[in-house]
Formats: C-alpha cells, structure tokens, sequence
C-alpha cells in the first residue's frame, strides 16, 4: 500500500510490543540488521534519531520489479511509543510530535503521496490523531475548530474511529492546550533574544512572560496528594 499510494510518510502511534502482546509487526529491520527483504520489497535503515517519546527513522525502500529493474524511494517513518492502548498521553506530546512530523513533511515537496497514519488496529488512536491534526490545519486557514464535524467524518469511512468518550475528550483538551500555550519553541539562536523579551512586564497584566509563563503550567500540571 506504501509503494502503490506512493507515500513519503509513516505515523505509527503503538509499539509493536504492549508487555506480552503483539500489537503491530514490526515492518523495518532491527538495529542488528542492515536491511530486510519482504517479498519484492527491500528495506533498510539510513538513520535513526530517537527521542523522549518517538523515534524519526529514515527508511529506504527497494523494489526489484525484476533482476534487471529496481526503484528506490526513501520515507520517514515516525513512531510515537508513549500511547497505551486504554489511557491517552500528555498532549503537549502529542503536539511537539505533530509538530516535528509536519516540519519535516512539509520539506518533501517532491513526493506528493499521502501520510500514511496506523496504530495496532487502526481505529482508536489513528481516530484521535487525524482529528487533532486535521482541526490544527483548518485552525490555521480558516482559524477555526470543527471537532464533531471531522468526528462525524471520519466514523463515515471507517468504524471505530475514536473508540471512547476518554479519547473524544482528549481531542479536545489537545486542542485547548494548543490555543492557551501557542507556539512554545524558538531557533537556540534565539535564546538570548528571548531572555531579554520575557523579563519585560506587560503594561496591562504587570507580569513578565516568565510570570504568564509558569502561571500557565501551574494550570495544566495535576497536583498530587
């Protein structure tokens, strides 16, 4: 299906393993193999960054039509591994997540297939993050949300899609974390910049950007006792 639809991009939301059970096969070689062979198709790692809760891996494909004629294409897969299968994660994961996956596809012009999105069935979590992600982007045209509408769209092509009432919620408290947070993250070359900015008070509130800042995460982080 990736090589006929001519994807570029993999979102892979389970870990192939849950304690004892097989959630997904693993499709790519382990890090003691250089490359796999799966019927026609030869693959093979070029790179691997691993990060606090996804990896970005960079796949290269082989087809080999015959002993004469091959094609190669090259993918990024990304696979995030910190979403059991009954509880949802932190969504400013998920955000930094969306956000490093967009950034990266939106620089592969040239390949203009879909993103492929799965999880162990796909259903519940692919549910939950196409969305998210898909609310995100008509955030930014039309500076809108529309989550019943894209719910209502996306249990019309396949069942199950968002499995439970705890994911619908998720969705929404992911999109909320995005409108009261914004774009967090700036260039390292930036830094000092940015220092000097957030120690200036605001006429209006009297806080400084660190103040908003904190008082924001005191908002969002559960207190326990």
């Amino acid at each position: 299906m990736i090589w006929q639809e001519k994807a570029s991009c993999i979102v892979m939301l389970t870990k192939t393993f849950d304690f004892i059970k097989v959630m997904c096969i693993q499709y790519w070689p382990s890090a003691k193999v250089k490359s796999e062979n799966y019927g026609d198709l030869n693959i093979s790692i070029l790179h691997e960054e691993e990060l606090a809760n996804f990896h970005i891996r960079t796949v290269r494909v082989i087809y080999k039509q015959n002993t004469d004629q091959m094609e190669e294409r090259i993918l990024l897969q990304f696979h995030y591994t910190e979403w059991p299968c009954h509880t949802c994660p932190f969504p400013n994961a998920i955000l930094e997540f969306r956000r490093r996956m967009r950034a990266v596809v939106g620089t592969r012009t040239k390949q203009g297939g879909p993103i492929v999105v799965h999880c162990n069935d796909g259903g519940g979590r692919s549910g939950v993050y196409l969305a998210i992600d898909a609310n995100l982007e008509l955030a930014d045209e039309e500076d809108c949300f529309n989550v019943f509408g894209y719910f209502k769209m996306l249990r019309r092509s396949r069942k199950g899609m968002i499995e439970n009432l705890d994911q619908y919620k998720f969705v929404y408290d992911t999109l909320e974390e995005f409108v009261v947070c914004g774009v967090s993250w700036f260039p390292v070359k930036e830094l000092s910049q940015r220092l000097k900015q957030k120690s200036v008070k605001s006429p209006m509130s009297k806080f400084n950007e660190y103040q908003r800042e904190y008082q924001q995460i005191c908002k969002q982080t559960p207190r326990f006792t």
